[in-house]
Parts: C-alpha cells; sequence; structure tokens
C-alpha cells in the first residue's frame, strides 16, 4: 500500500512552453495513478491489441502444412 500525503513538484525548464508542456504531462499522470486507483481494469493501448492478433494468426499457420503458410504468416 501507498500512501502519499504531501508532494511538491519542482519543474525547471528552458522556456514556459516547456514548463506548460511538463505540468500537463504530470497532471495526466497523476490522473492516470487517481483512476487506476477508483477502478484499476485495464484496457491496454500502444498496438497491444494488433499484437496479440498478429500472434494468434501466426500460431494458426502451423495448421496449414503447404505454401499457404507462408502467406499467413506474412499476413501476420
Amino acid at each position: 500500500m501507498l500512501y502519499i500525503e504531501h508532494c511538491t513538484l519542482f519543474i525547471r525548464g528552458g522556456n514556459k512552453m516547456m514548463i506548460e508542456e511538463t505540468k500537463r504531462s504530470m497532471l495526466d499522470a497523476l490522473c492516470v495513478a487517481r483512476n487506476l486507483i477508483r477502478n484499476n481494469s485495464i484496457l491496454y493501448g500502444g498496438g497491444a491489441a494488433e499484437i496479440a492478433c498478429s500472434l494468434a494468426v501466426d500460431a494458426a499457420a502451423d495448421k496449414y502444412p503447404d505454401v499457404e503458410q507462408y502467406a499467413i504468416r506474412a499476413f501476420a
């Protein structure tokens, strides 16, 4: 269990835009942590579903003994 009562972040950057982007990113990260505490179900992103489908198609290619197997693997 992690319990944080107070936290201060010092942000330093080369210009005001950099600082504002860093503040926005920190707020996004804190909101993600808050949402995971409220509801811990996760929907994976970043191509995770596509990679899982590709692995399943690649595994299914073993069922085809002929040249079709190569086409299926290329699609995967």
